[in-house]
């Protein structure tokens, strides 16, 4: 399993999606990330960078600082 941080942002991208009624297939295609590159990401079990968090926020149409709204950990660690 992957950090706490992670299995929140995971979370996070997983509700965006959904909100949009997309399936992790339609993510990708927007994003140009793999879907199951995505799934991982989504269950918290893969760490991701900067340009694929770039692409994922880009392919969901809102900005980085959006994606990562509210994903820190209760500690306030970065």
């Amino acid at each position: 399993m992957g950090s706490e941080i992670s299995v929140r942002l995971g979370a996070r991208i997983r509700a965006l999606r959904r909100a949009k009624g997309w399936r992790l297939s339609d993510l990708a295609a927007h994003s140009a990330v793999k879907d199951v590159h995505l799934s991982y990401v989504e269950r918290g079990m893969r760490s991701v960078g900067f340009d694929v968090l770039a692409k994922i926020a880009k392919g969901l149409d809102i900005s980085l600082s959006e994606l990562l709204k509210d994903i820190e950990d209760e500690k306030g660690e970065h």
